[in-house]
């Protein structure tokens, strides 16, 4: 089929209808609230979307394409001071030390190492964290680092024996003076 002698169904059309009013807008939107679908509905929704998977979902990458994907975000600095965008480097260490590849292979270490049960009250099947025994806060304030490269040399960031797996209730408790 050539493409280019085809004609699109819309040439020539013009947009006919309005934008709704905002005494419209307000009128759907009551009469659509509380809405339950009956479960035949719900049945065809959800057979529409069997089969239909992320492009990740069921692929791991492996720990070495995981830290070279680290490695080339850390030295792309020269490619985002040329960004419109860039706004002299104003991401704050923490954030940067708990998005990387390292950070969260150590909250895997420990998850694993503590069986993915929390510590202090024994629950499992819920949301977990890590926390560190020896602050992070503190560590940070002690070691200073102003990137991210200067993180990874921080050995006591990254020792599991400095973690525990907690529940996120035990954690604000910890956080917060219950504990």
């Amino acid at each position: 089929m050539i493409l280019k002698k085809r004609i699109p169904w819309n040439k020539g059309k013009k947009y006919t209808s309005k934008p709704c009013s905002e005494e419209t807008k307000r009128k759907i939107s009551i009469s659509n609230k509380g809405r339950i679908h009956t479960l035949e509905a719900r049945k065809h929704m959800s057979e529409a979307h069997i089969g239909n998977k992320g492009f990740w979902e069921g692929k791991s990458r492996t720990e070495r394409t995981k830290h070279k994907i680290s490695l080339t975000k850390i030295n792309q600095k020269l490619t985002r001071e040329k960004s419109n965008n860039w706004k002299g480097g104003i991401s704050k260490i923490h954030d940067l030390i708990r998005r990387c590849a390292k950070y969260k292979l150590w909250r895997e270490k420990i998850f694993e190492r503590d069986n993915y049960t929390c510590k202090l009250c024994g629950a499992k099947g819920v949301y977990l964290n890590a926390h560190h025994l020896d602050a992070y806060k503190d560590i940070i304030n002690e070691y200073k680092p102003k990137t991210i490269t200067d993180a990874y040399k921080i050995k006591k960031l990254w020792d599991i024996s400095n973690g525990i797996t907690v529940c996120e209730s035990c954690h604000k408790k910890i956080h917060f003076g219950g504990i």
